[in-house]
């Protein structure tokens, strides 16, 4: 990580952003793949290396935040919604989940238009170590938790 407010050049742009911990600023890249590992939105780069599928993203980078920008309000509204079911706030439960429902059809269709044709040109090692990251991340989080909250079945997650 360079020093805290450095600007840092990624394939003809610069991108930084406020680390909420500390009040830092420091850069970021498209997050993406980052050399078959999936990152998490939201979650600074670590290192200067270049994206798998930045490259191909840069066209529609506009459109790529706006999808990295849907993560974060998805997690605000399932917070939320959880939040109001705690609460016993079902009235407000309901006016706020056909937004969330919404919000999350209308970013995973973009994401098939825009990102998920560019994993054509990614080399099978790399898509490959991707998916092993990836299975990592959900082993960690809980597989079980994982398949109920996506409604994928064990025998599909087990194939992959």
């Amino acid at each position: 990580m360079k020093k805290r407010g450095a600007i840092r050049a990624f394939d003809g742009g610069t991108r930084r952003f406020k680390d909420k911990a500390t009040r830092a600023t420091r850069n970021t890249k498209p997050r993406a793949i980052s050399k078959g590992k999936p990152l998490c939105f939201g979650v600074p780069r670590k290192s200067g290396r270049r994206s798998v599928l930045s490259r191909p993203l840069l066209a529609d980078f506009g459109e790529f935040e706006k999808l990295e920008a849907d993560h974060k309000l998805i997690l605000t509204l399932s917070s939320s919604l959880l939040n109001f079911v705690k609460q016993g706030k079902e009235e407000l439960f309901r006016k706020r989940v056909k937004t969330y429902v919404t919000t999350v059809l209308e970013h995973n269709q973009q994401e098939e238009i825009l990102v998920f044709p560019y994993w054509k040109s990614v080399s099978n090692d790399t898509a490959k170590s991707a998916l092993e990251h990836a299975k990592r991340i959900i082993q960690a989080f809980g597989v079980d938790e994982y398949l109920e909250f996506t409604g994928m079945s064990k025998q599909f997650f087990d194939s992959l």
